[in-house]
């Protein structure tokens, strides 16, 4: 009792499959936070002589993959601050989600997540053997249940 908790002596947190969840508890290491890094980045507009210039040529607008690469290494700088201020020493299960138009034109959102882990010696013993081998699963008396749902059945 206590020894599987968070930091802060709460519970711990985790978007991993429960089969790695299993495989990196028995490893010795442990689910310390859900890293995640969002940024919201406004692409400026073009003037009328930018836009006139580049009509029939098909060339880069350097302007629009500059403002790209910029908000995806700032979601990412901001998930990576996360872990590094939880302690965390590996991060798994990266996700990177972009969304343009969401909050307006010419705006793009950048979600960068991740699970970290961290380190304990101490955890490998406190974690009992399991076959989690899908033949093992199938005949066994377990009965693994989504919370997702089909609407329809």
């Amino acid at each position: 009792p206590g020894a599987l908790r968070a930091r802060d002596g709460g519970p711990f947190v985790n978007t991993a499959a429960p089969v790695v969840l299993y495989q990196m508890c028995k490893r010795g290491w442990f689910p310390s936070n859900i890293a995640y890094g969002a940024c919201v980045y406004h692409i400026p507009h073009r003037t009328m002589r930018q836009s006139l210039t580049q009509t029939f040529q098909n060339s880069e607008v350097p302007v629009f993959t500059e403002s790209w690469y910029t908000a995806r290494e700032t979601a990412l700088v901001r998930m990576q601050s996360k872990v590094e201020a939880s302690g965390s020493e590996l991060v798994l299960g990266i996700g990177m989600e972009e969304t343009v138009g969401v909050h307006g034109e010419h705006a793009i959102e950048f979600l960068a997540q991740g699970d970290g882990w961290t380190r304990r010696d101490d955890l490998a013993p406190l974690v009992p053997e399991a076959d989690l081998t899908v033949a093992a699963l199938m005949n066994s008396e377990l009965k693994i249940t989504s919370p997702y749902r089909n609407s329809r059945g």
